[in-house]
Protein backbone atom coordinates (compact mmCIF):
# COMPACT_ATOMS: atom_id res chain seq x y z
CA UNK A 1 0.00 0.00 0.00
CA UNK A 2 1.30 3.46 -0.83
CA UNK A 3 0.69 6.36 1.51
CA UNK A 4 -1.44 9.41 0.77
CA UNK A 5 0.60 12.61 0.47
CA UNK A 6 -1.69 15.19 2.05
CA UNK A 7 -1.41 18.97 1.71
CA UNK A 8 -3.62 21.22 3.85
CA UNK A 9 -6.92 19.36 3.46
CA UNK A 10 -9.78 20.80 5.52
CA UNK A 11 -13.07 18.97 6.03
CA UNK A 12 -16.22 20.95 5.42
CA UNK A 13 -17.43 20.05 8.91
CA UNK A 14 -14.63 22.05 10.58
CA UNK A 15 -15.56 25.36 12.19
CA UNK A 16 -14.97 28.46 10.06
CA UNK A 17 -12.15 30.92 10.80
CA UNK A 18 -12.43 34.70 10.61
CA UNK A 19 -14.77 37.36 11.85
CA UNK A 20 -18.48 37.30 12.42
CA UNK A 21 -20.63 36.42 9.48
CA UNK A 22 -18.11 34.01 7.93
CA UNK A 23 -19.06 30.38 7.49
CA UNK A 24 -17.52 27.20 6.18
CA UNK A 25 -18.87 25.62 3.00
CA UNK A 26 -21.50 22.97 3.51
CA UNK A 27 -20.07 19.43 3.45
CA UNK A 28 -20.33 17.68 0.10
CA UNK A 29 -21.76 14.18 0.50
CA UNK A 30 -21.64 11.61 -2.32
CA UNK A 31 -24.02 8.65 -2.33
CA UNK A 32 -22.90 5.11 -3.25
CA UNK A 33 -22.31 4.80 -7.01
CA UNK A 34 -21.11 2.39 -9.70
CA UNK A 35 -19.19 3.11 -12.91
CA UNK A 36 -17.85 1.12 -15.85
CA UNK A 37 -14.72 1.53 -17.94
CA UNK A 38 -15.32 3.99 -20.75
CA UNK A 39 -15.38 2.51 -24.23
CA UNK A 40 -15.40 -1.13 -23.12
CA UNK A 41 -18.02 -3.76 -22.32
CA UNK A 42 -19.72 -3.60 -18.94
CA UNK A 43 -18.45 -6.02 -16.32
CA UNK A 44 -20.16 -7.23 -13.18
CA UNK A 45 -18.35 -7.37 -9.84
CA UNK A 46 -20.22 -8.88 -6.92
CA UNK A 47 -19.30 -10.18 -3.50
CA UNK A 48 -20.14 -13.84 -2.91
CA UNK A 49 -22.65 -14.87 -0.27
CA UNK A 50 -20.00 -15.79 2.27
CA UNK A 51 -18.42 -12.33 1.95
CA UNK A 52 -14.91 -13.60 1.29
CA UNK A 53 -14.62 -13.66 -2.50
CA UNK A 54 -15.29 -11.39 -5.44
CA UNK A 55 -16.96 -12.74 -8.57
CA UNK A 56 -16.29 -11.06 -11.92
CA UNK A 57 -18.32 -12.19 -14.92
CA UNK A 58 -18.31 -10.64 -18.38
CA UNK A 59 -20.70 -13.19 -19.85
CA UNK A 60 -18.17 -14.40 -22.44
CA UNK A 61 -16.54 -16.77 -19.95
CA UNK A 62 -18.32 -20.01 -19.10
CA UNK A 63 -17.25 -19.88 -15.47
CA UNK A 64 -16.84 -16.67 -13.51
CA UNK A 65 -13.52 -16.08 -11.76
CA UNK A 66 -13.61 -16.22 -7.98
CA UNK A 67 -10.96 -14.00 -6.39
CA UNK A 68 -10.23 -13.40 -2.75
CA UNK A 69 -9.89 -9.64 -3.14
CA UNK A 70 -7.17 -7.56 -1.59
CA UNK A 71 -8.53 -5.64 1.38
CA UNK A 72 -5.92 -2.85 1.33
CA UNK A 73 -6.17 0.46 -0.54
CA UNK A 74 -4.18 0.37 -3.75
CA UNK A 75 -3.49 -3.36 -3.65
CA UNK A 76 -4.85 -5.90 -6.15
CA UNK A 77 -5.40 -9.65 -6.03
CA UNK A 78 -5.58 -11.60 -9.28
CA UNK A 79 -6.61 -14.89 -10.85
CA UNK A 80 -6.10 -16.65 -14.18
CA UNK A 81 -8.06 -19.46 -15.80
CA UNK A 82 -7.76 -21.48 -19.01
CA UNK A 83 -10.53 -23.64 -20.43
CA UNK A 84 -9.97 -24.91 -23.95
CA UNK A 85 -9.46 -21.91 -26.21
CA UNK A 86 -10.93 -19.50 -23.68
CA UNK A 87 -8.45 -17.70 -21.43
CA UNK A 88 -9.38 -15.17 -18.75
CA UNK A 89 -7.55 -13.14 -16.14
CA UNK A 90 -8.89 -10.69 -13.57
CA UNK A 91 -7.78 -8.42 -10.75
CA UNK A 92 -9.79 -6.90 -7.89
CA UNK A 93 -9.13 -4.41 -5.09
CA UNK A 94 -11.58 -3.37 -2.40
CA UNK A 95 -11.90 -1.69 0.97
CA UNK A 96 -14.94 -1.21 3.17
CA UNK A 97 -15.91 1.82 1.08
CA UNK A 98 -14.74 1.11 -2.50
CA UNK A 99 -14.23 -1.69 -4.99
CA UNK A 100 -12.59 -1.89 -8.42
CA UNK A 101 -11.88 -4.78 -10.76
CA UNK A 102 -11.02 -5.70 -14.34
CA UNK A 103 -11.21 -8.83 -16.45
CA UNK A 104 -9.63 -9.70 -19.82
CA UNK A 105 -10.68 -12.62 -21.99
CA UNK A 106 -9.75 -13.91 -25.41
CA UNK A 107 -11.09 -16.78 -27.47
CA UNK A 108 -8.97 -16.88 -30.65
CA UNK A 109 -10.03 -13.28 -31.28
CA UNK A 110 -8.94 -9.82 -30.15
CA UNK A 111 -9.04 -9.49 -26.38
CA UNK A 112 -12.20 -8.28 -24.65
CA UNK A 113 -11.92 -6.08 -21.57
CA UNK A 114 -14.48 -5.19 -18.92
CA UNK A 115 -14.09 -3.26 -15.69
CA UNK A 116 -16.21 -1.85 -12.91
CA UNK A 117 -15.58 0.44 -9.94
CA UNK A 118 -17.88 1.31 -7.07
CA UNK A 119 -18.35 3.57 -4.07
CA UNK A 120 -19.89 1.31 -1.46
CA UNK A 121 -20.67 3.86 1.28
CA UNK A 122 -21.38 7.58 1.53
CA UNK A 123 -18.41 9.94 1.14
CA UNK A 124 -18.15 13.34 2.81
CA UNK A 125 -15.69 15.32 0.74
CA UNK A 126 -13.21 17.97 1.94
CA UNK A 127 -14.20 21.43 0.70
CA UNK A 128 -10.71 22.92 0.45
CA UNK A 129 -7.09 21.92 0.07
CA UNK A 130 -5.22 19.63 -2.29
CA UNK A 131 -4.02 16.05 -2.00
CA UNK A 132 -1.97 13.50 -3.92
CA UNK A 133 -3.19 9.90 -3.81
CA UNK A 134 -0.83 7.01 -4.58
CA UNK A 135 -1.63 3.41 -5.39
CA UNK A 136 -1.47 0.66 -7.99
CA UNK A 137 -2.53 0.09 -11.59
CA UNK A 138 -3.24 -3.19 -13.35
CA UNK A 139 -4.55 -3.77 -16.85
CA UNK A 140 -4.32 -5.69 -20.09
CA UNK A 141 -3.02 -5.02 -23.58
CA UNK A 142 -4.48 -6.71 -26.66
CA UNK A 143 -2.79 -7.03 -30.04
CA UNK A 144 -3.36 -9.11 -33.15
CA UNK A 145 -5.92 -11.88 -33.26
CA UNK A 146 -4.99 -13.90 -30.19
CA UNK A 147 -2.53 -12.10 -27.96
CA UNK A 148 -3.26 -10.47 -24.59
CA UNK A 149 -0.54 -9.19 -22.29
CA UNK A 150 -0.65 -7.98 -18.70
CA UNK A 151 0.32 -4.44 -17.64
CA UNK A 152 1.12 -3.37 -14.08
CA UNK A 153 2.35 -0.11 -12.66
CA UNK A 154 1.89 2.69 -10.14
CA UNK A 155 -0.95 5.24 -10.05
CA UNK A 156 -0.93 8.84 -8.86
CA UNK A 157 -3.97 11.11 -8.63
CA UNK A 158 -3.89 14.83 -7.74
CA UNK A 159 -7.03 16.51 -6.42
CA UNK A 160 -7.93 20.14 -5.82
CA UNK A 161 -11.02 19.88 -3.63
CA UNK A 162 -11.91 23.57 -3.70
CA UNK A 163 -11.91 23.74 -7.51
CA UNK A 164 -13.27 20.20 -8.04
CA UNK A 165 -10.37 19.32 -10.35
CA UNK A 166 -8.40 16.11 -10.73
CA UNK A 167 -5.50 14.80 -12.83
CA UNK A 168 -2.85 12.11 -12.54
CA UNK A 169 -0.59 9.60 -14.21
CA UNK A 170 0.16 5.89 -14.47
CA UNK A 171 3.90 5.27 -14.35
CA UNK A 172 6.51 2.50 -14.14
CA UNK A 173 4.38 0.16 -16.25
CA UNK A 174 5.71 -3.35 -16.83
CA UNK A 175 4.36 -5.47 -19.70
CA UNK A 176 4.27 -9.20 -18.93
CA UNK A 177 2.72 -12.54 -19.78
CA UNK A 178 -0.98 -12.93 -19.16
CA UNK A 179 -0.78 -16.28 -17.39
CA UNK A 180 2.08 -15.89 -14.93
CA UNK A 181 3.17 -12.25 -15.01
CA UNK A 182 6.67 -12.90 -16.36
CA UNK A 183 7.92 -9.52 -17.71
CA UNK A 184 8.83 -9.14 -21.37
CA UNK A 185 12.39 -7.81 -21.63
CA UNK A 186 13.48 -4.83 -23.69
CA UNK A 187 10.26 -2.79 -23.73
CA UNK A 188 10.14 0.91 -22.87
CA UNK A 189 6.83 2.28 -21.61
CA UNK A 190 5.61 5.87 -21.64
CA UNK A 191 3.74 7.16 -18.62
CA UNK A 192 -0.02 7.39 -19.12
CA UNK A 193 -0.93 11.03 -18.45
CA UNK A 194 -4.43 11.62 -17.11
CA UNK A 195 -5.23 15.15 -18.27
CA UNK A 196 -6.90 17.58 -15.85
CA UNK A 197 -10.66 17.35 -15.60
CA UNK A 198 -13.39 18.13 -13.07
CA UNK A 199 -15.38 15.82 -10.85
CA UNK A 200 -19.12 16.38 -10.79
CA UNK A 201 -21.69 16.76 -8.01
CA UNK A 202 -21.66 12.98 -7.52
CA UNK A 203 -17.89 12.71 -7.20
CA UNK A 204 -17.57 11.14 -10.66
CA UNK A 205 -15.01 12.23 -13.24
CA UNK A 206 -13.92 11.50 -16.80
CA UNK A 207 -11.18 12.92 -18.99
CA UNK A 208 -8.70 12.21 -21.75
CA UNK A 209 -5.26 10.58 -21.67
CA UNK A 210 -2.00 11.00 -23.53
CA UNK A 211 1.14 8.87 -23.63
CA UNK A 212 1.11 5.21 -22.61
CA UNK A 213 2.78 3.81 -25.73
CA UNK A 214 5.37 1.02 -25.59
CA UNK A 215 8.37 0.30 -27.81
CA UNK A 216 11.31 -2.09 -27.86
CA UNK A 217 13.85 0.08 -29.64
CA UNK A 218 14.10 -2.14 -32.71
CA UNK A 219 15.32 -0.64 -35.97
CA UNK A 220 12.53 0.69 -38.16
CA UNK A 221 9.91 0.50 -35.43
CA UNK A 222 7.06 3.00 -35.71
CA UNK A 223 4.83 4.01 -32.81
CA UNK A 224 1.86 6.36 -33.23
CA UNK A 225 0.31 8.68 -30.67
CA UNK A 226 -2.21 7.23 -28.23
CA UNK A 227 -5.84 8.25 -27.89
CA UNK A 228 -8.16 7.35 -25.04
CA UNK A 229 -10.05 8.24 -21.89
CA UNK A 230 -10.12 7.67 -18.14
CA UNK A 231 -12.91 7.81 -15.61
CA UNK A 232 -13.56 7.04 -11.96
CA UNK A 233 -14.95 8.22 -8.65
CA UNK A 234 -13.92 9.51 -5.25
CA UNK A 235 -14.71 7.21 -2.32
CA UNK A 236 -13.84 6.64 1.34
CA UNK A 237 -15.80 8.06 4.26
CA UNK A 238 -13.85 11.36 4.05
CA UNK A 239 -12.78 11.17 0.41
CA UNK A 240 -9.50 9.34 1.03
CA UNK A 241 -9.82 6.86 -1.86
CA UNK A 242 -9.97 7.20 -5.64
CA UNK A 243 -10.73 4.31 -8.00
CA UNK A 244 -11.25 4.24 -11.75
CA UNK A 245 -10.18 2.97 -15.13
CA UNK A 246 -8.23 3.83 -18.29
CA UNK A 247 -8.93 2.78 -21.88
CA UNK A 248 -6.78 3.77 -24.87
CA UNK A 249 -5.19 2.60 -28.13
CA UNK A 250 -2.16 3.38 -30.30
CA UNK A 251 -0.51 2.06 -33.45
CA UNK A 252 2.77 0.13 -33.36
CA UNK A 253 4.34 -1.10 -36.60
CA UNK A 254 1.00 -0.87 -38.39
CA UNK A 255 -0.92 -2.84 -35.74
CA UNK A 256 -3.41 -1.38 -33.28
CA UNK A 257 -2.66 -2.05 -29.63
CA UNK A 258 -5.43 -1.55 -27.09
CA UNK A 259 -4.91 -1.26 -23.35
CA UNK A 260 -7.46 -1.13 -20.56
CA UNK A 261 -6.65 -0.92 -16.88
CA UNK A 262 -7.91 0.09 -13.46
CA UNK A 263 -6.34 1.98 -10.58
CA UNK A 264 -6.90 2.09 -6.83
CA UNK A 265 -5.36 4.88 -4.78
CA UNK A 266 -5.59 6.31 -1.30
CA UNK A 267 -3.88 6.28 2.06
Amino acid sequence: MRELLLASVALGTLAACGGSGSSSPDPVVFAPAVGNLGGEADGQIEESNDGTKIVIDVGTVAEALDIEASRAVGSFSGAYTSSGDVLASAFVSETSTSRVGIIATHDNSPGAFAAQFARLEETTLPTSGTATFLGDYVGYQARGTNNVWRATGAAEMNVDFENSSIDGEINNRVISRLDNGTPYAGYTTEDILLEETEFDDNGLFDGTISGGTISNGSAGETVGESSGTYNGLIAGDIGQEIVGGVSFAFDRNGEELREAGVFATGH
